[in-house]
């Protein structure tokens, strides 16, 4: 078995690093002075483990970030509109990536521009939007760039069309009734867009795009579907044992939002101290159960609120005031 280059537990502290600081894992590999290639190593030994970087709107500044539009012109009558915040480095990116993968690849854009280096070195021209956007808001001017695009050279090839379909593509056209049923699911019934994907018989990235247009935005709760039902498992499986929301981070890399979240859809969230009024004892009314536990300097304020609420202990035996089952407490009077 080869040496490997970093172990699980750098590969982890490298995903904590990312997560406290809020950067990207490449990010996170310069800050460490580690190079691509070492980023690459890290990237793909941490999917295997599990682990999930921070989603883009996680990144710190991400929200405040300067996008542009950019339209890639690709010969033999290739068109794909996209935003970046650095377009020059996503244009090296397209072109390494349909070098690495276009051959054999499933991705149809990858596969287009691969064929047109065959014909020419340099196929692939850019042009640059001038106008910059934030991040958060450039969403919307994309797809309506993408529609003047298409309307004014109906003949082109449209790259943008071809992302994530298998090669010969799905077969399904979705008519504006289904398009408007996608959204209803989505939006009324909280059904995720992989469901959404096997139930109209198309690709994950088609009904992103749907929803995208439509304005419908993605809720955070979906974010705990990127694990898959055995890893929820185990995590579940660790929360009940004790573990720490640190410890399951850095065992599987998922953010403590998000285990908040599966917590909260297991019923495990920690148990929530509500205001308790008009506490009688010994014959005096306090105005909330605060005010009685400094009165009589009782014991921690959350443990005497549990006594009452969860054991349905009297006030005097929660407050350490009366005996309780025979039992005696620090008793005080006053």
């Amino acid at each position: 078995m080869p040496r490997r280059k970093f172990s699980d537990k750098q590969i982890r502290d490298m995903y904590k690093h990312a997560a406290q600081k809020k950067i990207s894992v490449l990010q996170a590999c310069r800050n460490k002075g580690l190079s691509n290639n070492d980023y690459a190593i890290v990237r793909n030994w941490g999917k295997q483990m599990g682990l999930t970087p921070l989603t883009p709107a996680e990144l710190s500044g991400h929200a405040d970030r300067e996008c542009q539009l950019y339209a890639l012109i690709v010969d033999g009558g290739g068109i794909y509109i996209g935003s970046s915040a650095d377009p020059e480095l996503r244009l090296k990116q397209h072109i390494q990536k349909a070098k690495r993968d276009g051959k054999n690849g499933v991705n149809k854009r990858d596969r287009f521009i691969y064929q047109a280096f065959l014909k020419n070195d340099q196929p692939c021209k850019i042009k640059i939007f001038c106008k910059k956007y934030k991040a958060t808001e450039i969403a919307h001017h994309e797809p309506r760039l993408i529609a003047k695009v298409q309307a004014a050279f109906p003949d082109a090839v449209h790259l943008n069309g071809l992302i994530g379909a298998p090669m010969g593509g799905y077969g399904v056209k979705l008519s504006d009734a289904q398009v408007q049923a996608v959204i209803d699911d989505y939006t009324s019934h909280r059904i995720t867009t992989e469901k959404l994907a096997e139930k109209y018989g198309v690709g994950r990235g088609t009904i992103n795009r749907i929803l995208q247009r439509a304005g419908a935005t993605k809720p955070r709760a979906e974010m705990t579907v990127r694990y898959d039902d055995t890893i929820r498992q185990k995590i579940v499986k660790d929360i009940k044992a004790g573990a720490t929301d640190t410890e399951i981070t850095e065992k599987y890399g998922m953010a403590k939002r998000t285990i908040y979240l599966l917590k909260k859809e297991y019923g495990l969230t920690k148990y929530t101290v509500r205001k308790m009024t008009n506490i009688k004892v010994k014959n005096m009314v306090f105005p909330t159960l605060k005010h009685a536990c400094n009165y009589f300097g009782a014991v921690d304020y959350k443990t005497v609120h549990r006594r009452i609420k969860q054991l349905k202990w009297s006030p005097e035996e929660a407050l350490t005031i009366k005996c309780v089952n025979g039992n005696n407490h620090a008793l005080r009077s006053n």
